[in-house]
């Protein structure tokens, strides 16, 4: 009786991803890259790359200018087209610029303080370094987009489900790493000791990039339909004669706007102004799967009523109110923190899942 009650509980999740045949055996594959990529990316983003920047001395402007220079990188995405439009079987040459990206991004990133000692031409080097990375990834990233979009099931219903699960899932992942990673990094705080874990932490990132480089090496790639020969200046006409399209971009360059304008200097303040710790940073970090758990049916009935766009533009307005108390969080009202925190975490379940 339990065996058949749990095999009816799972048998959804079955129906997602199962080794049977090639779309749900590409979703399953996915699955464990979003597990990977959850797990490494702790350690090469958010409050762990604030620290492992901090410690060469970079101010809180050079910060912002550093978090900057991806986003100029990637308007090299504007010629991904032209490139991949050319190849047909296009698995290893995703795969070999992920490895390159990650390579300059973790590696190269880490490295090069070793060797280059002045305050400024550090500066230069991050600069450099990423923007090589970001902009060689931004030609070929969209192709991995493409490559694994084959695998989202058709169905609405299952289509939500699987989008719903390939966050809970790497969600808890990064809650658990968050969680001992934070409080290793807290207990040696102070000590010489931080700063080899966190680079540490670095190498042992590029390690599960290898490992996910892998895993998404054994997915099927199918044939690429052929797409219209495209001149470079409609790149930036042609998506104007499509009204729905031009709202999505519209509801899109809003939130990345409001998401990215401070990105990464809200860790910096909190980190080295407000002296908060690792851990208590993590925490709220880790609040957000447990919301995710809580909220997820919820979000999921707003958007069948209001649609994937509709339900995108709403979560984006009920952001906006955090970004503003944010700017009243001081060293005298820490209590501030948490209550915003839980707040933005339910707008993200909303936005992450629309």
């Amino acid at each position: 009786m339990i065996k058949l009650q749990l095999r009816s509980r799972l048998e959804p999740l079955f129906d997602i991803y199962n080794t049977r045949e090639d779309h749900a055996k590409g979703r399953l594959i996915s699955l464990i890259s979003s597990l990977i990529t959850a797990f490494y990316n702790v350690f090469i983003t958010g409050i762990f790359y604030t620290g492992f920047l901090s410690m060469y001395d970079i101010s809180i402007t050079n910060f912002g200018i550093i978090t900057f220079i991806p986003f100029i990188a990637n308007t090299f995405s504007v010629f991904s087209g032209m490139i991949l439009g050319k190849i047909q079987r296009r698995k290893r040459v995703l795969l070999g610029a992920k490895i390159f990206y990650y390579a300059m991004y973790i590696v190269a990133v880490t490295l090069m303080p070793q060797f280059v000692t002045g305050k400024q031409m550090r500066m230069y080097c991050f600069v450099g370094i990423l923007f090589i990375a970001h902009a060689v990834y931004a030609l070929f990233s969209p192709g991995l987009t493409t490559w694994f979009y084959n695998f989202y099931p058709v169905d609405n219903e299952r289509r939500t489900r699987y989008i719903m699960l390939n966050q809970i899932f790497p969600s808890i992942m990064s809650c658990i790493v968050l969680l001992f990673s934070g409080v290793l990094t807290d207990a040696v705080a102070g000590s010489p000791y931080q700063h080899t874990l966190i680079l540490g932490l670095r190498y042992f990132a590029f390690f599960l990039v290898l490992i996910d480089v892998y895993m998404q090496s054994r997915a099927k790639e199918y044939l690429y339909p052929e797409s219209p020969k495209t001149r470079f200046t409609e790149v930036f006409t042609l998506p104007f004669q499509y009204k729905k399209f031009m709202m999505c971009m519209a509801l899109m360059f809003f939130w990345n706007y409001i998401s990215n304008f401070n990105n990464g200097l809200w860790n910096y303040h909190l980190l080295n102004h407000l002296h908060l710790s690792y851990t208590i940073i993590n925490a709220m970090s880790m609040l957000y799967t447990l919301i995710l758990i809580t909220t997820a049916s919820l979000w999921r009935r707003v958007l069948r009523r209001y649609s994937w766009i509709k339900t995108f533009g709403l979560a984006n307005l009920i952001w906006v109110p955090t970004e503003v108390l944010f700017f009243f969080l001081t060293v005298d009202r820490p209590w501030m923190y948490p209550l915003i925190c839980l707040y933005q975490n339910f707008c993200s379940v909303g936005v992450n899942l629309s």
